[in-house]
């Protein structure tokens, strides 16, 4: 029976497209397989952990408690120097190696094992089980769930790697499309509104918008809108004040801000709040400066970690400085138009 569970994990890591997919595939199986009666399975990248699946006893709690942690809880730096499968005849000593290990606690679930996933000599992510049955623990289950860990570490990292390359394929047409509207633009309303729905795509975003800042008026203007939920909207055009909506402009440099609860944040960030009614989890806040000085800045929300993954806040902050050039010289020719205007009215 055990060899028909490894050959049915075999095929369906061979058939998985994404790493979601394949994690789905192997935590279904590594149940009755193991013995375990809940797995998760976790990516991480850049420090960040990644829930990719989770199945068997309390998985809706524990999508639940991971979701509420956000990502970077635990970090691989938290796991410290893991190589090999860390097992744990009593759950309470899990506690800090396994998030959902105090969870499991008050389900009655009594062991744990957790399997790290290596790649090349690097911890890209781990699978953590817990179960009542000691068999679980045995040395014949550790070995097998050593060797399935090996084949769903290549298979993530082959599936990100895809995935990878994908991405940067629909970045570089993405990246043109915002080049375009950029040079076809007329105004700071007509490039916003060009931009907007190609980064939105890009970032991977529900929702996103692109404002001007005026800091010695205290108003913010926004310039361009796009989403893909049923929250409200943002009119264009509308001008709010500055510092009592975008709290983070008192920091004399600003920089990138994340928020990776945004049920608990916006109540601190007016700003998110729209992106919180919608039922939006997480943000990032990415600021426009021409000579560090601000003009404005791209606000946008998603529905998972993934808007806040490092490559896409870069490709994101490289087109916000694209950005606040453009605005910073259509805000140049339009003073200069004006002056011109007033000083026809003078000549004439």
């Amino acid at each position: 029976e055990r060899l028909a569970l490894v050959h049915e994990i075999d095929r369906a890591i061979l058939a998985a497209a994404t790493a979601e997919a394949v994690a789905v595939a192997v935590a279904d199986r590594l149940m009755p397989l193991l013995g375990a009666e809940a797995v998760g399975v976790a990516a991480y990248r850049g420090g960040r952990r990644h829930m990719l699946a989770i199945a068997g006893l309390g998985a809706d709690r524990i999508r639940g408690l991971m979701q509420a942690g956000g990502p970077g809880r635990p970090s691989v730096a938290r796991l410290g120097p893991i190589r090999d499968v860390m097992v744990f005849e009593r759950i309470e000593d899990a506690l800090e190696a396994m998030p959902a290990a105090r969870l499991m606690l008050e389900m009655g679930l009594t062991l744990g094992i957790i399997v790290p996933l290596v790649v090349e000599g690097a911890v890209v992510g781990a699978v953590a089980m817990a179960g009542r049955d000691r068999r679980l623990i045995a040395p014949e289950t550790v070995a097998i769930a050593r060797e399935v860990g090996d084949q769903l570490a290549i298979a993530i990292d082959q599936a990100r790697r895809r995935d990878a390359l994908e991405r940067s394929a629909l970045r570089q047409q993405l990246v043109h499309e915002i080049d375009q509207g950029i040079l076809a633009s007329e105004s700071p309303e007509d490039l916003a509104g060009k931009v907007a729905g190609p980064l939105l795509r890009l970032a991977g975003a529900r929702r996103l918008d692109i404002s001007a800042y005026d800091v010695a008026r205290d108003e913010g203007r926004i310039l361009g809108f796009a989403h893909e939920d049923g929250g409200p909207m943002t009119p264009v055009g509308m001008v709010y004040p500055l510092l009592a909506t975008v709290p983070m402009i008192a920091d004399l440099r600003p920089s990138t801000i994340v928020l990776d609860d945004l049920a608990r944040q916006a109540a601190d960030v007016p700003l998110a709040r729209n992106a919180a009614a919608a039922g939006l989890t997480h943000a990032a806040w990415i600021p426009m400066l021409t000579g560090g000085r601000l003009v404005g800045a791209v606000s946008m929300a998603g529905d998972g970690p993934a808007v806040l993954d490092e490559e896409t806040l870069s490709a994101a902050r490289a087109i916000a400085d694209q950005l606040a050039v453009a605005l910073q010289h259509a805000a140049d020719r339009a003073a200069l138009e004006e002056r011109e205007s007033r000083l026809r009215a003078i000549l004439e």
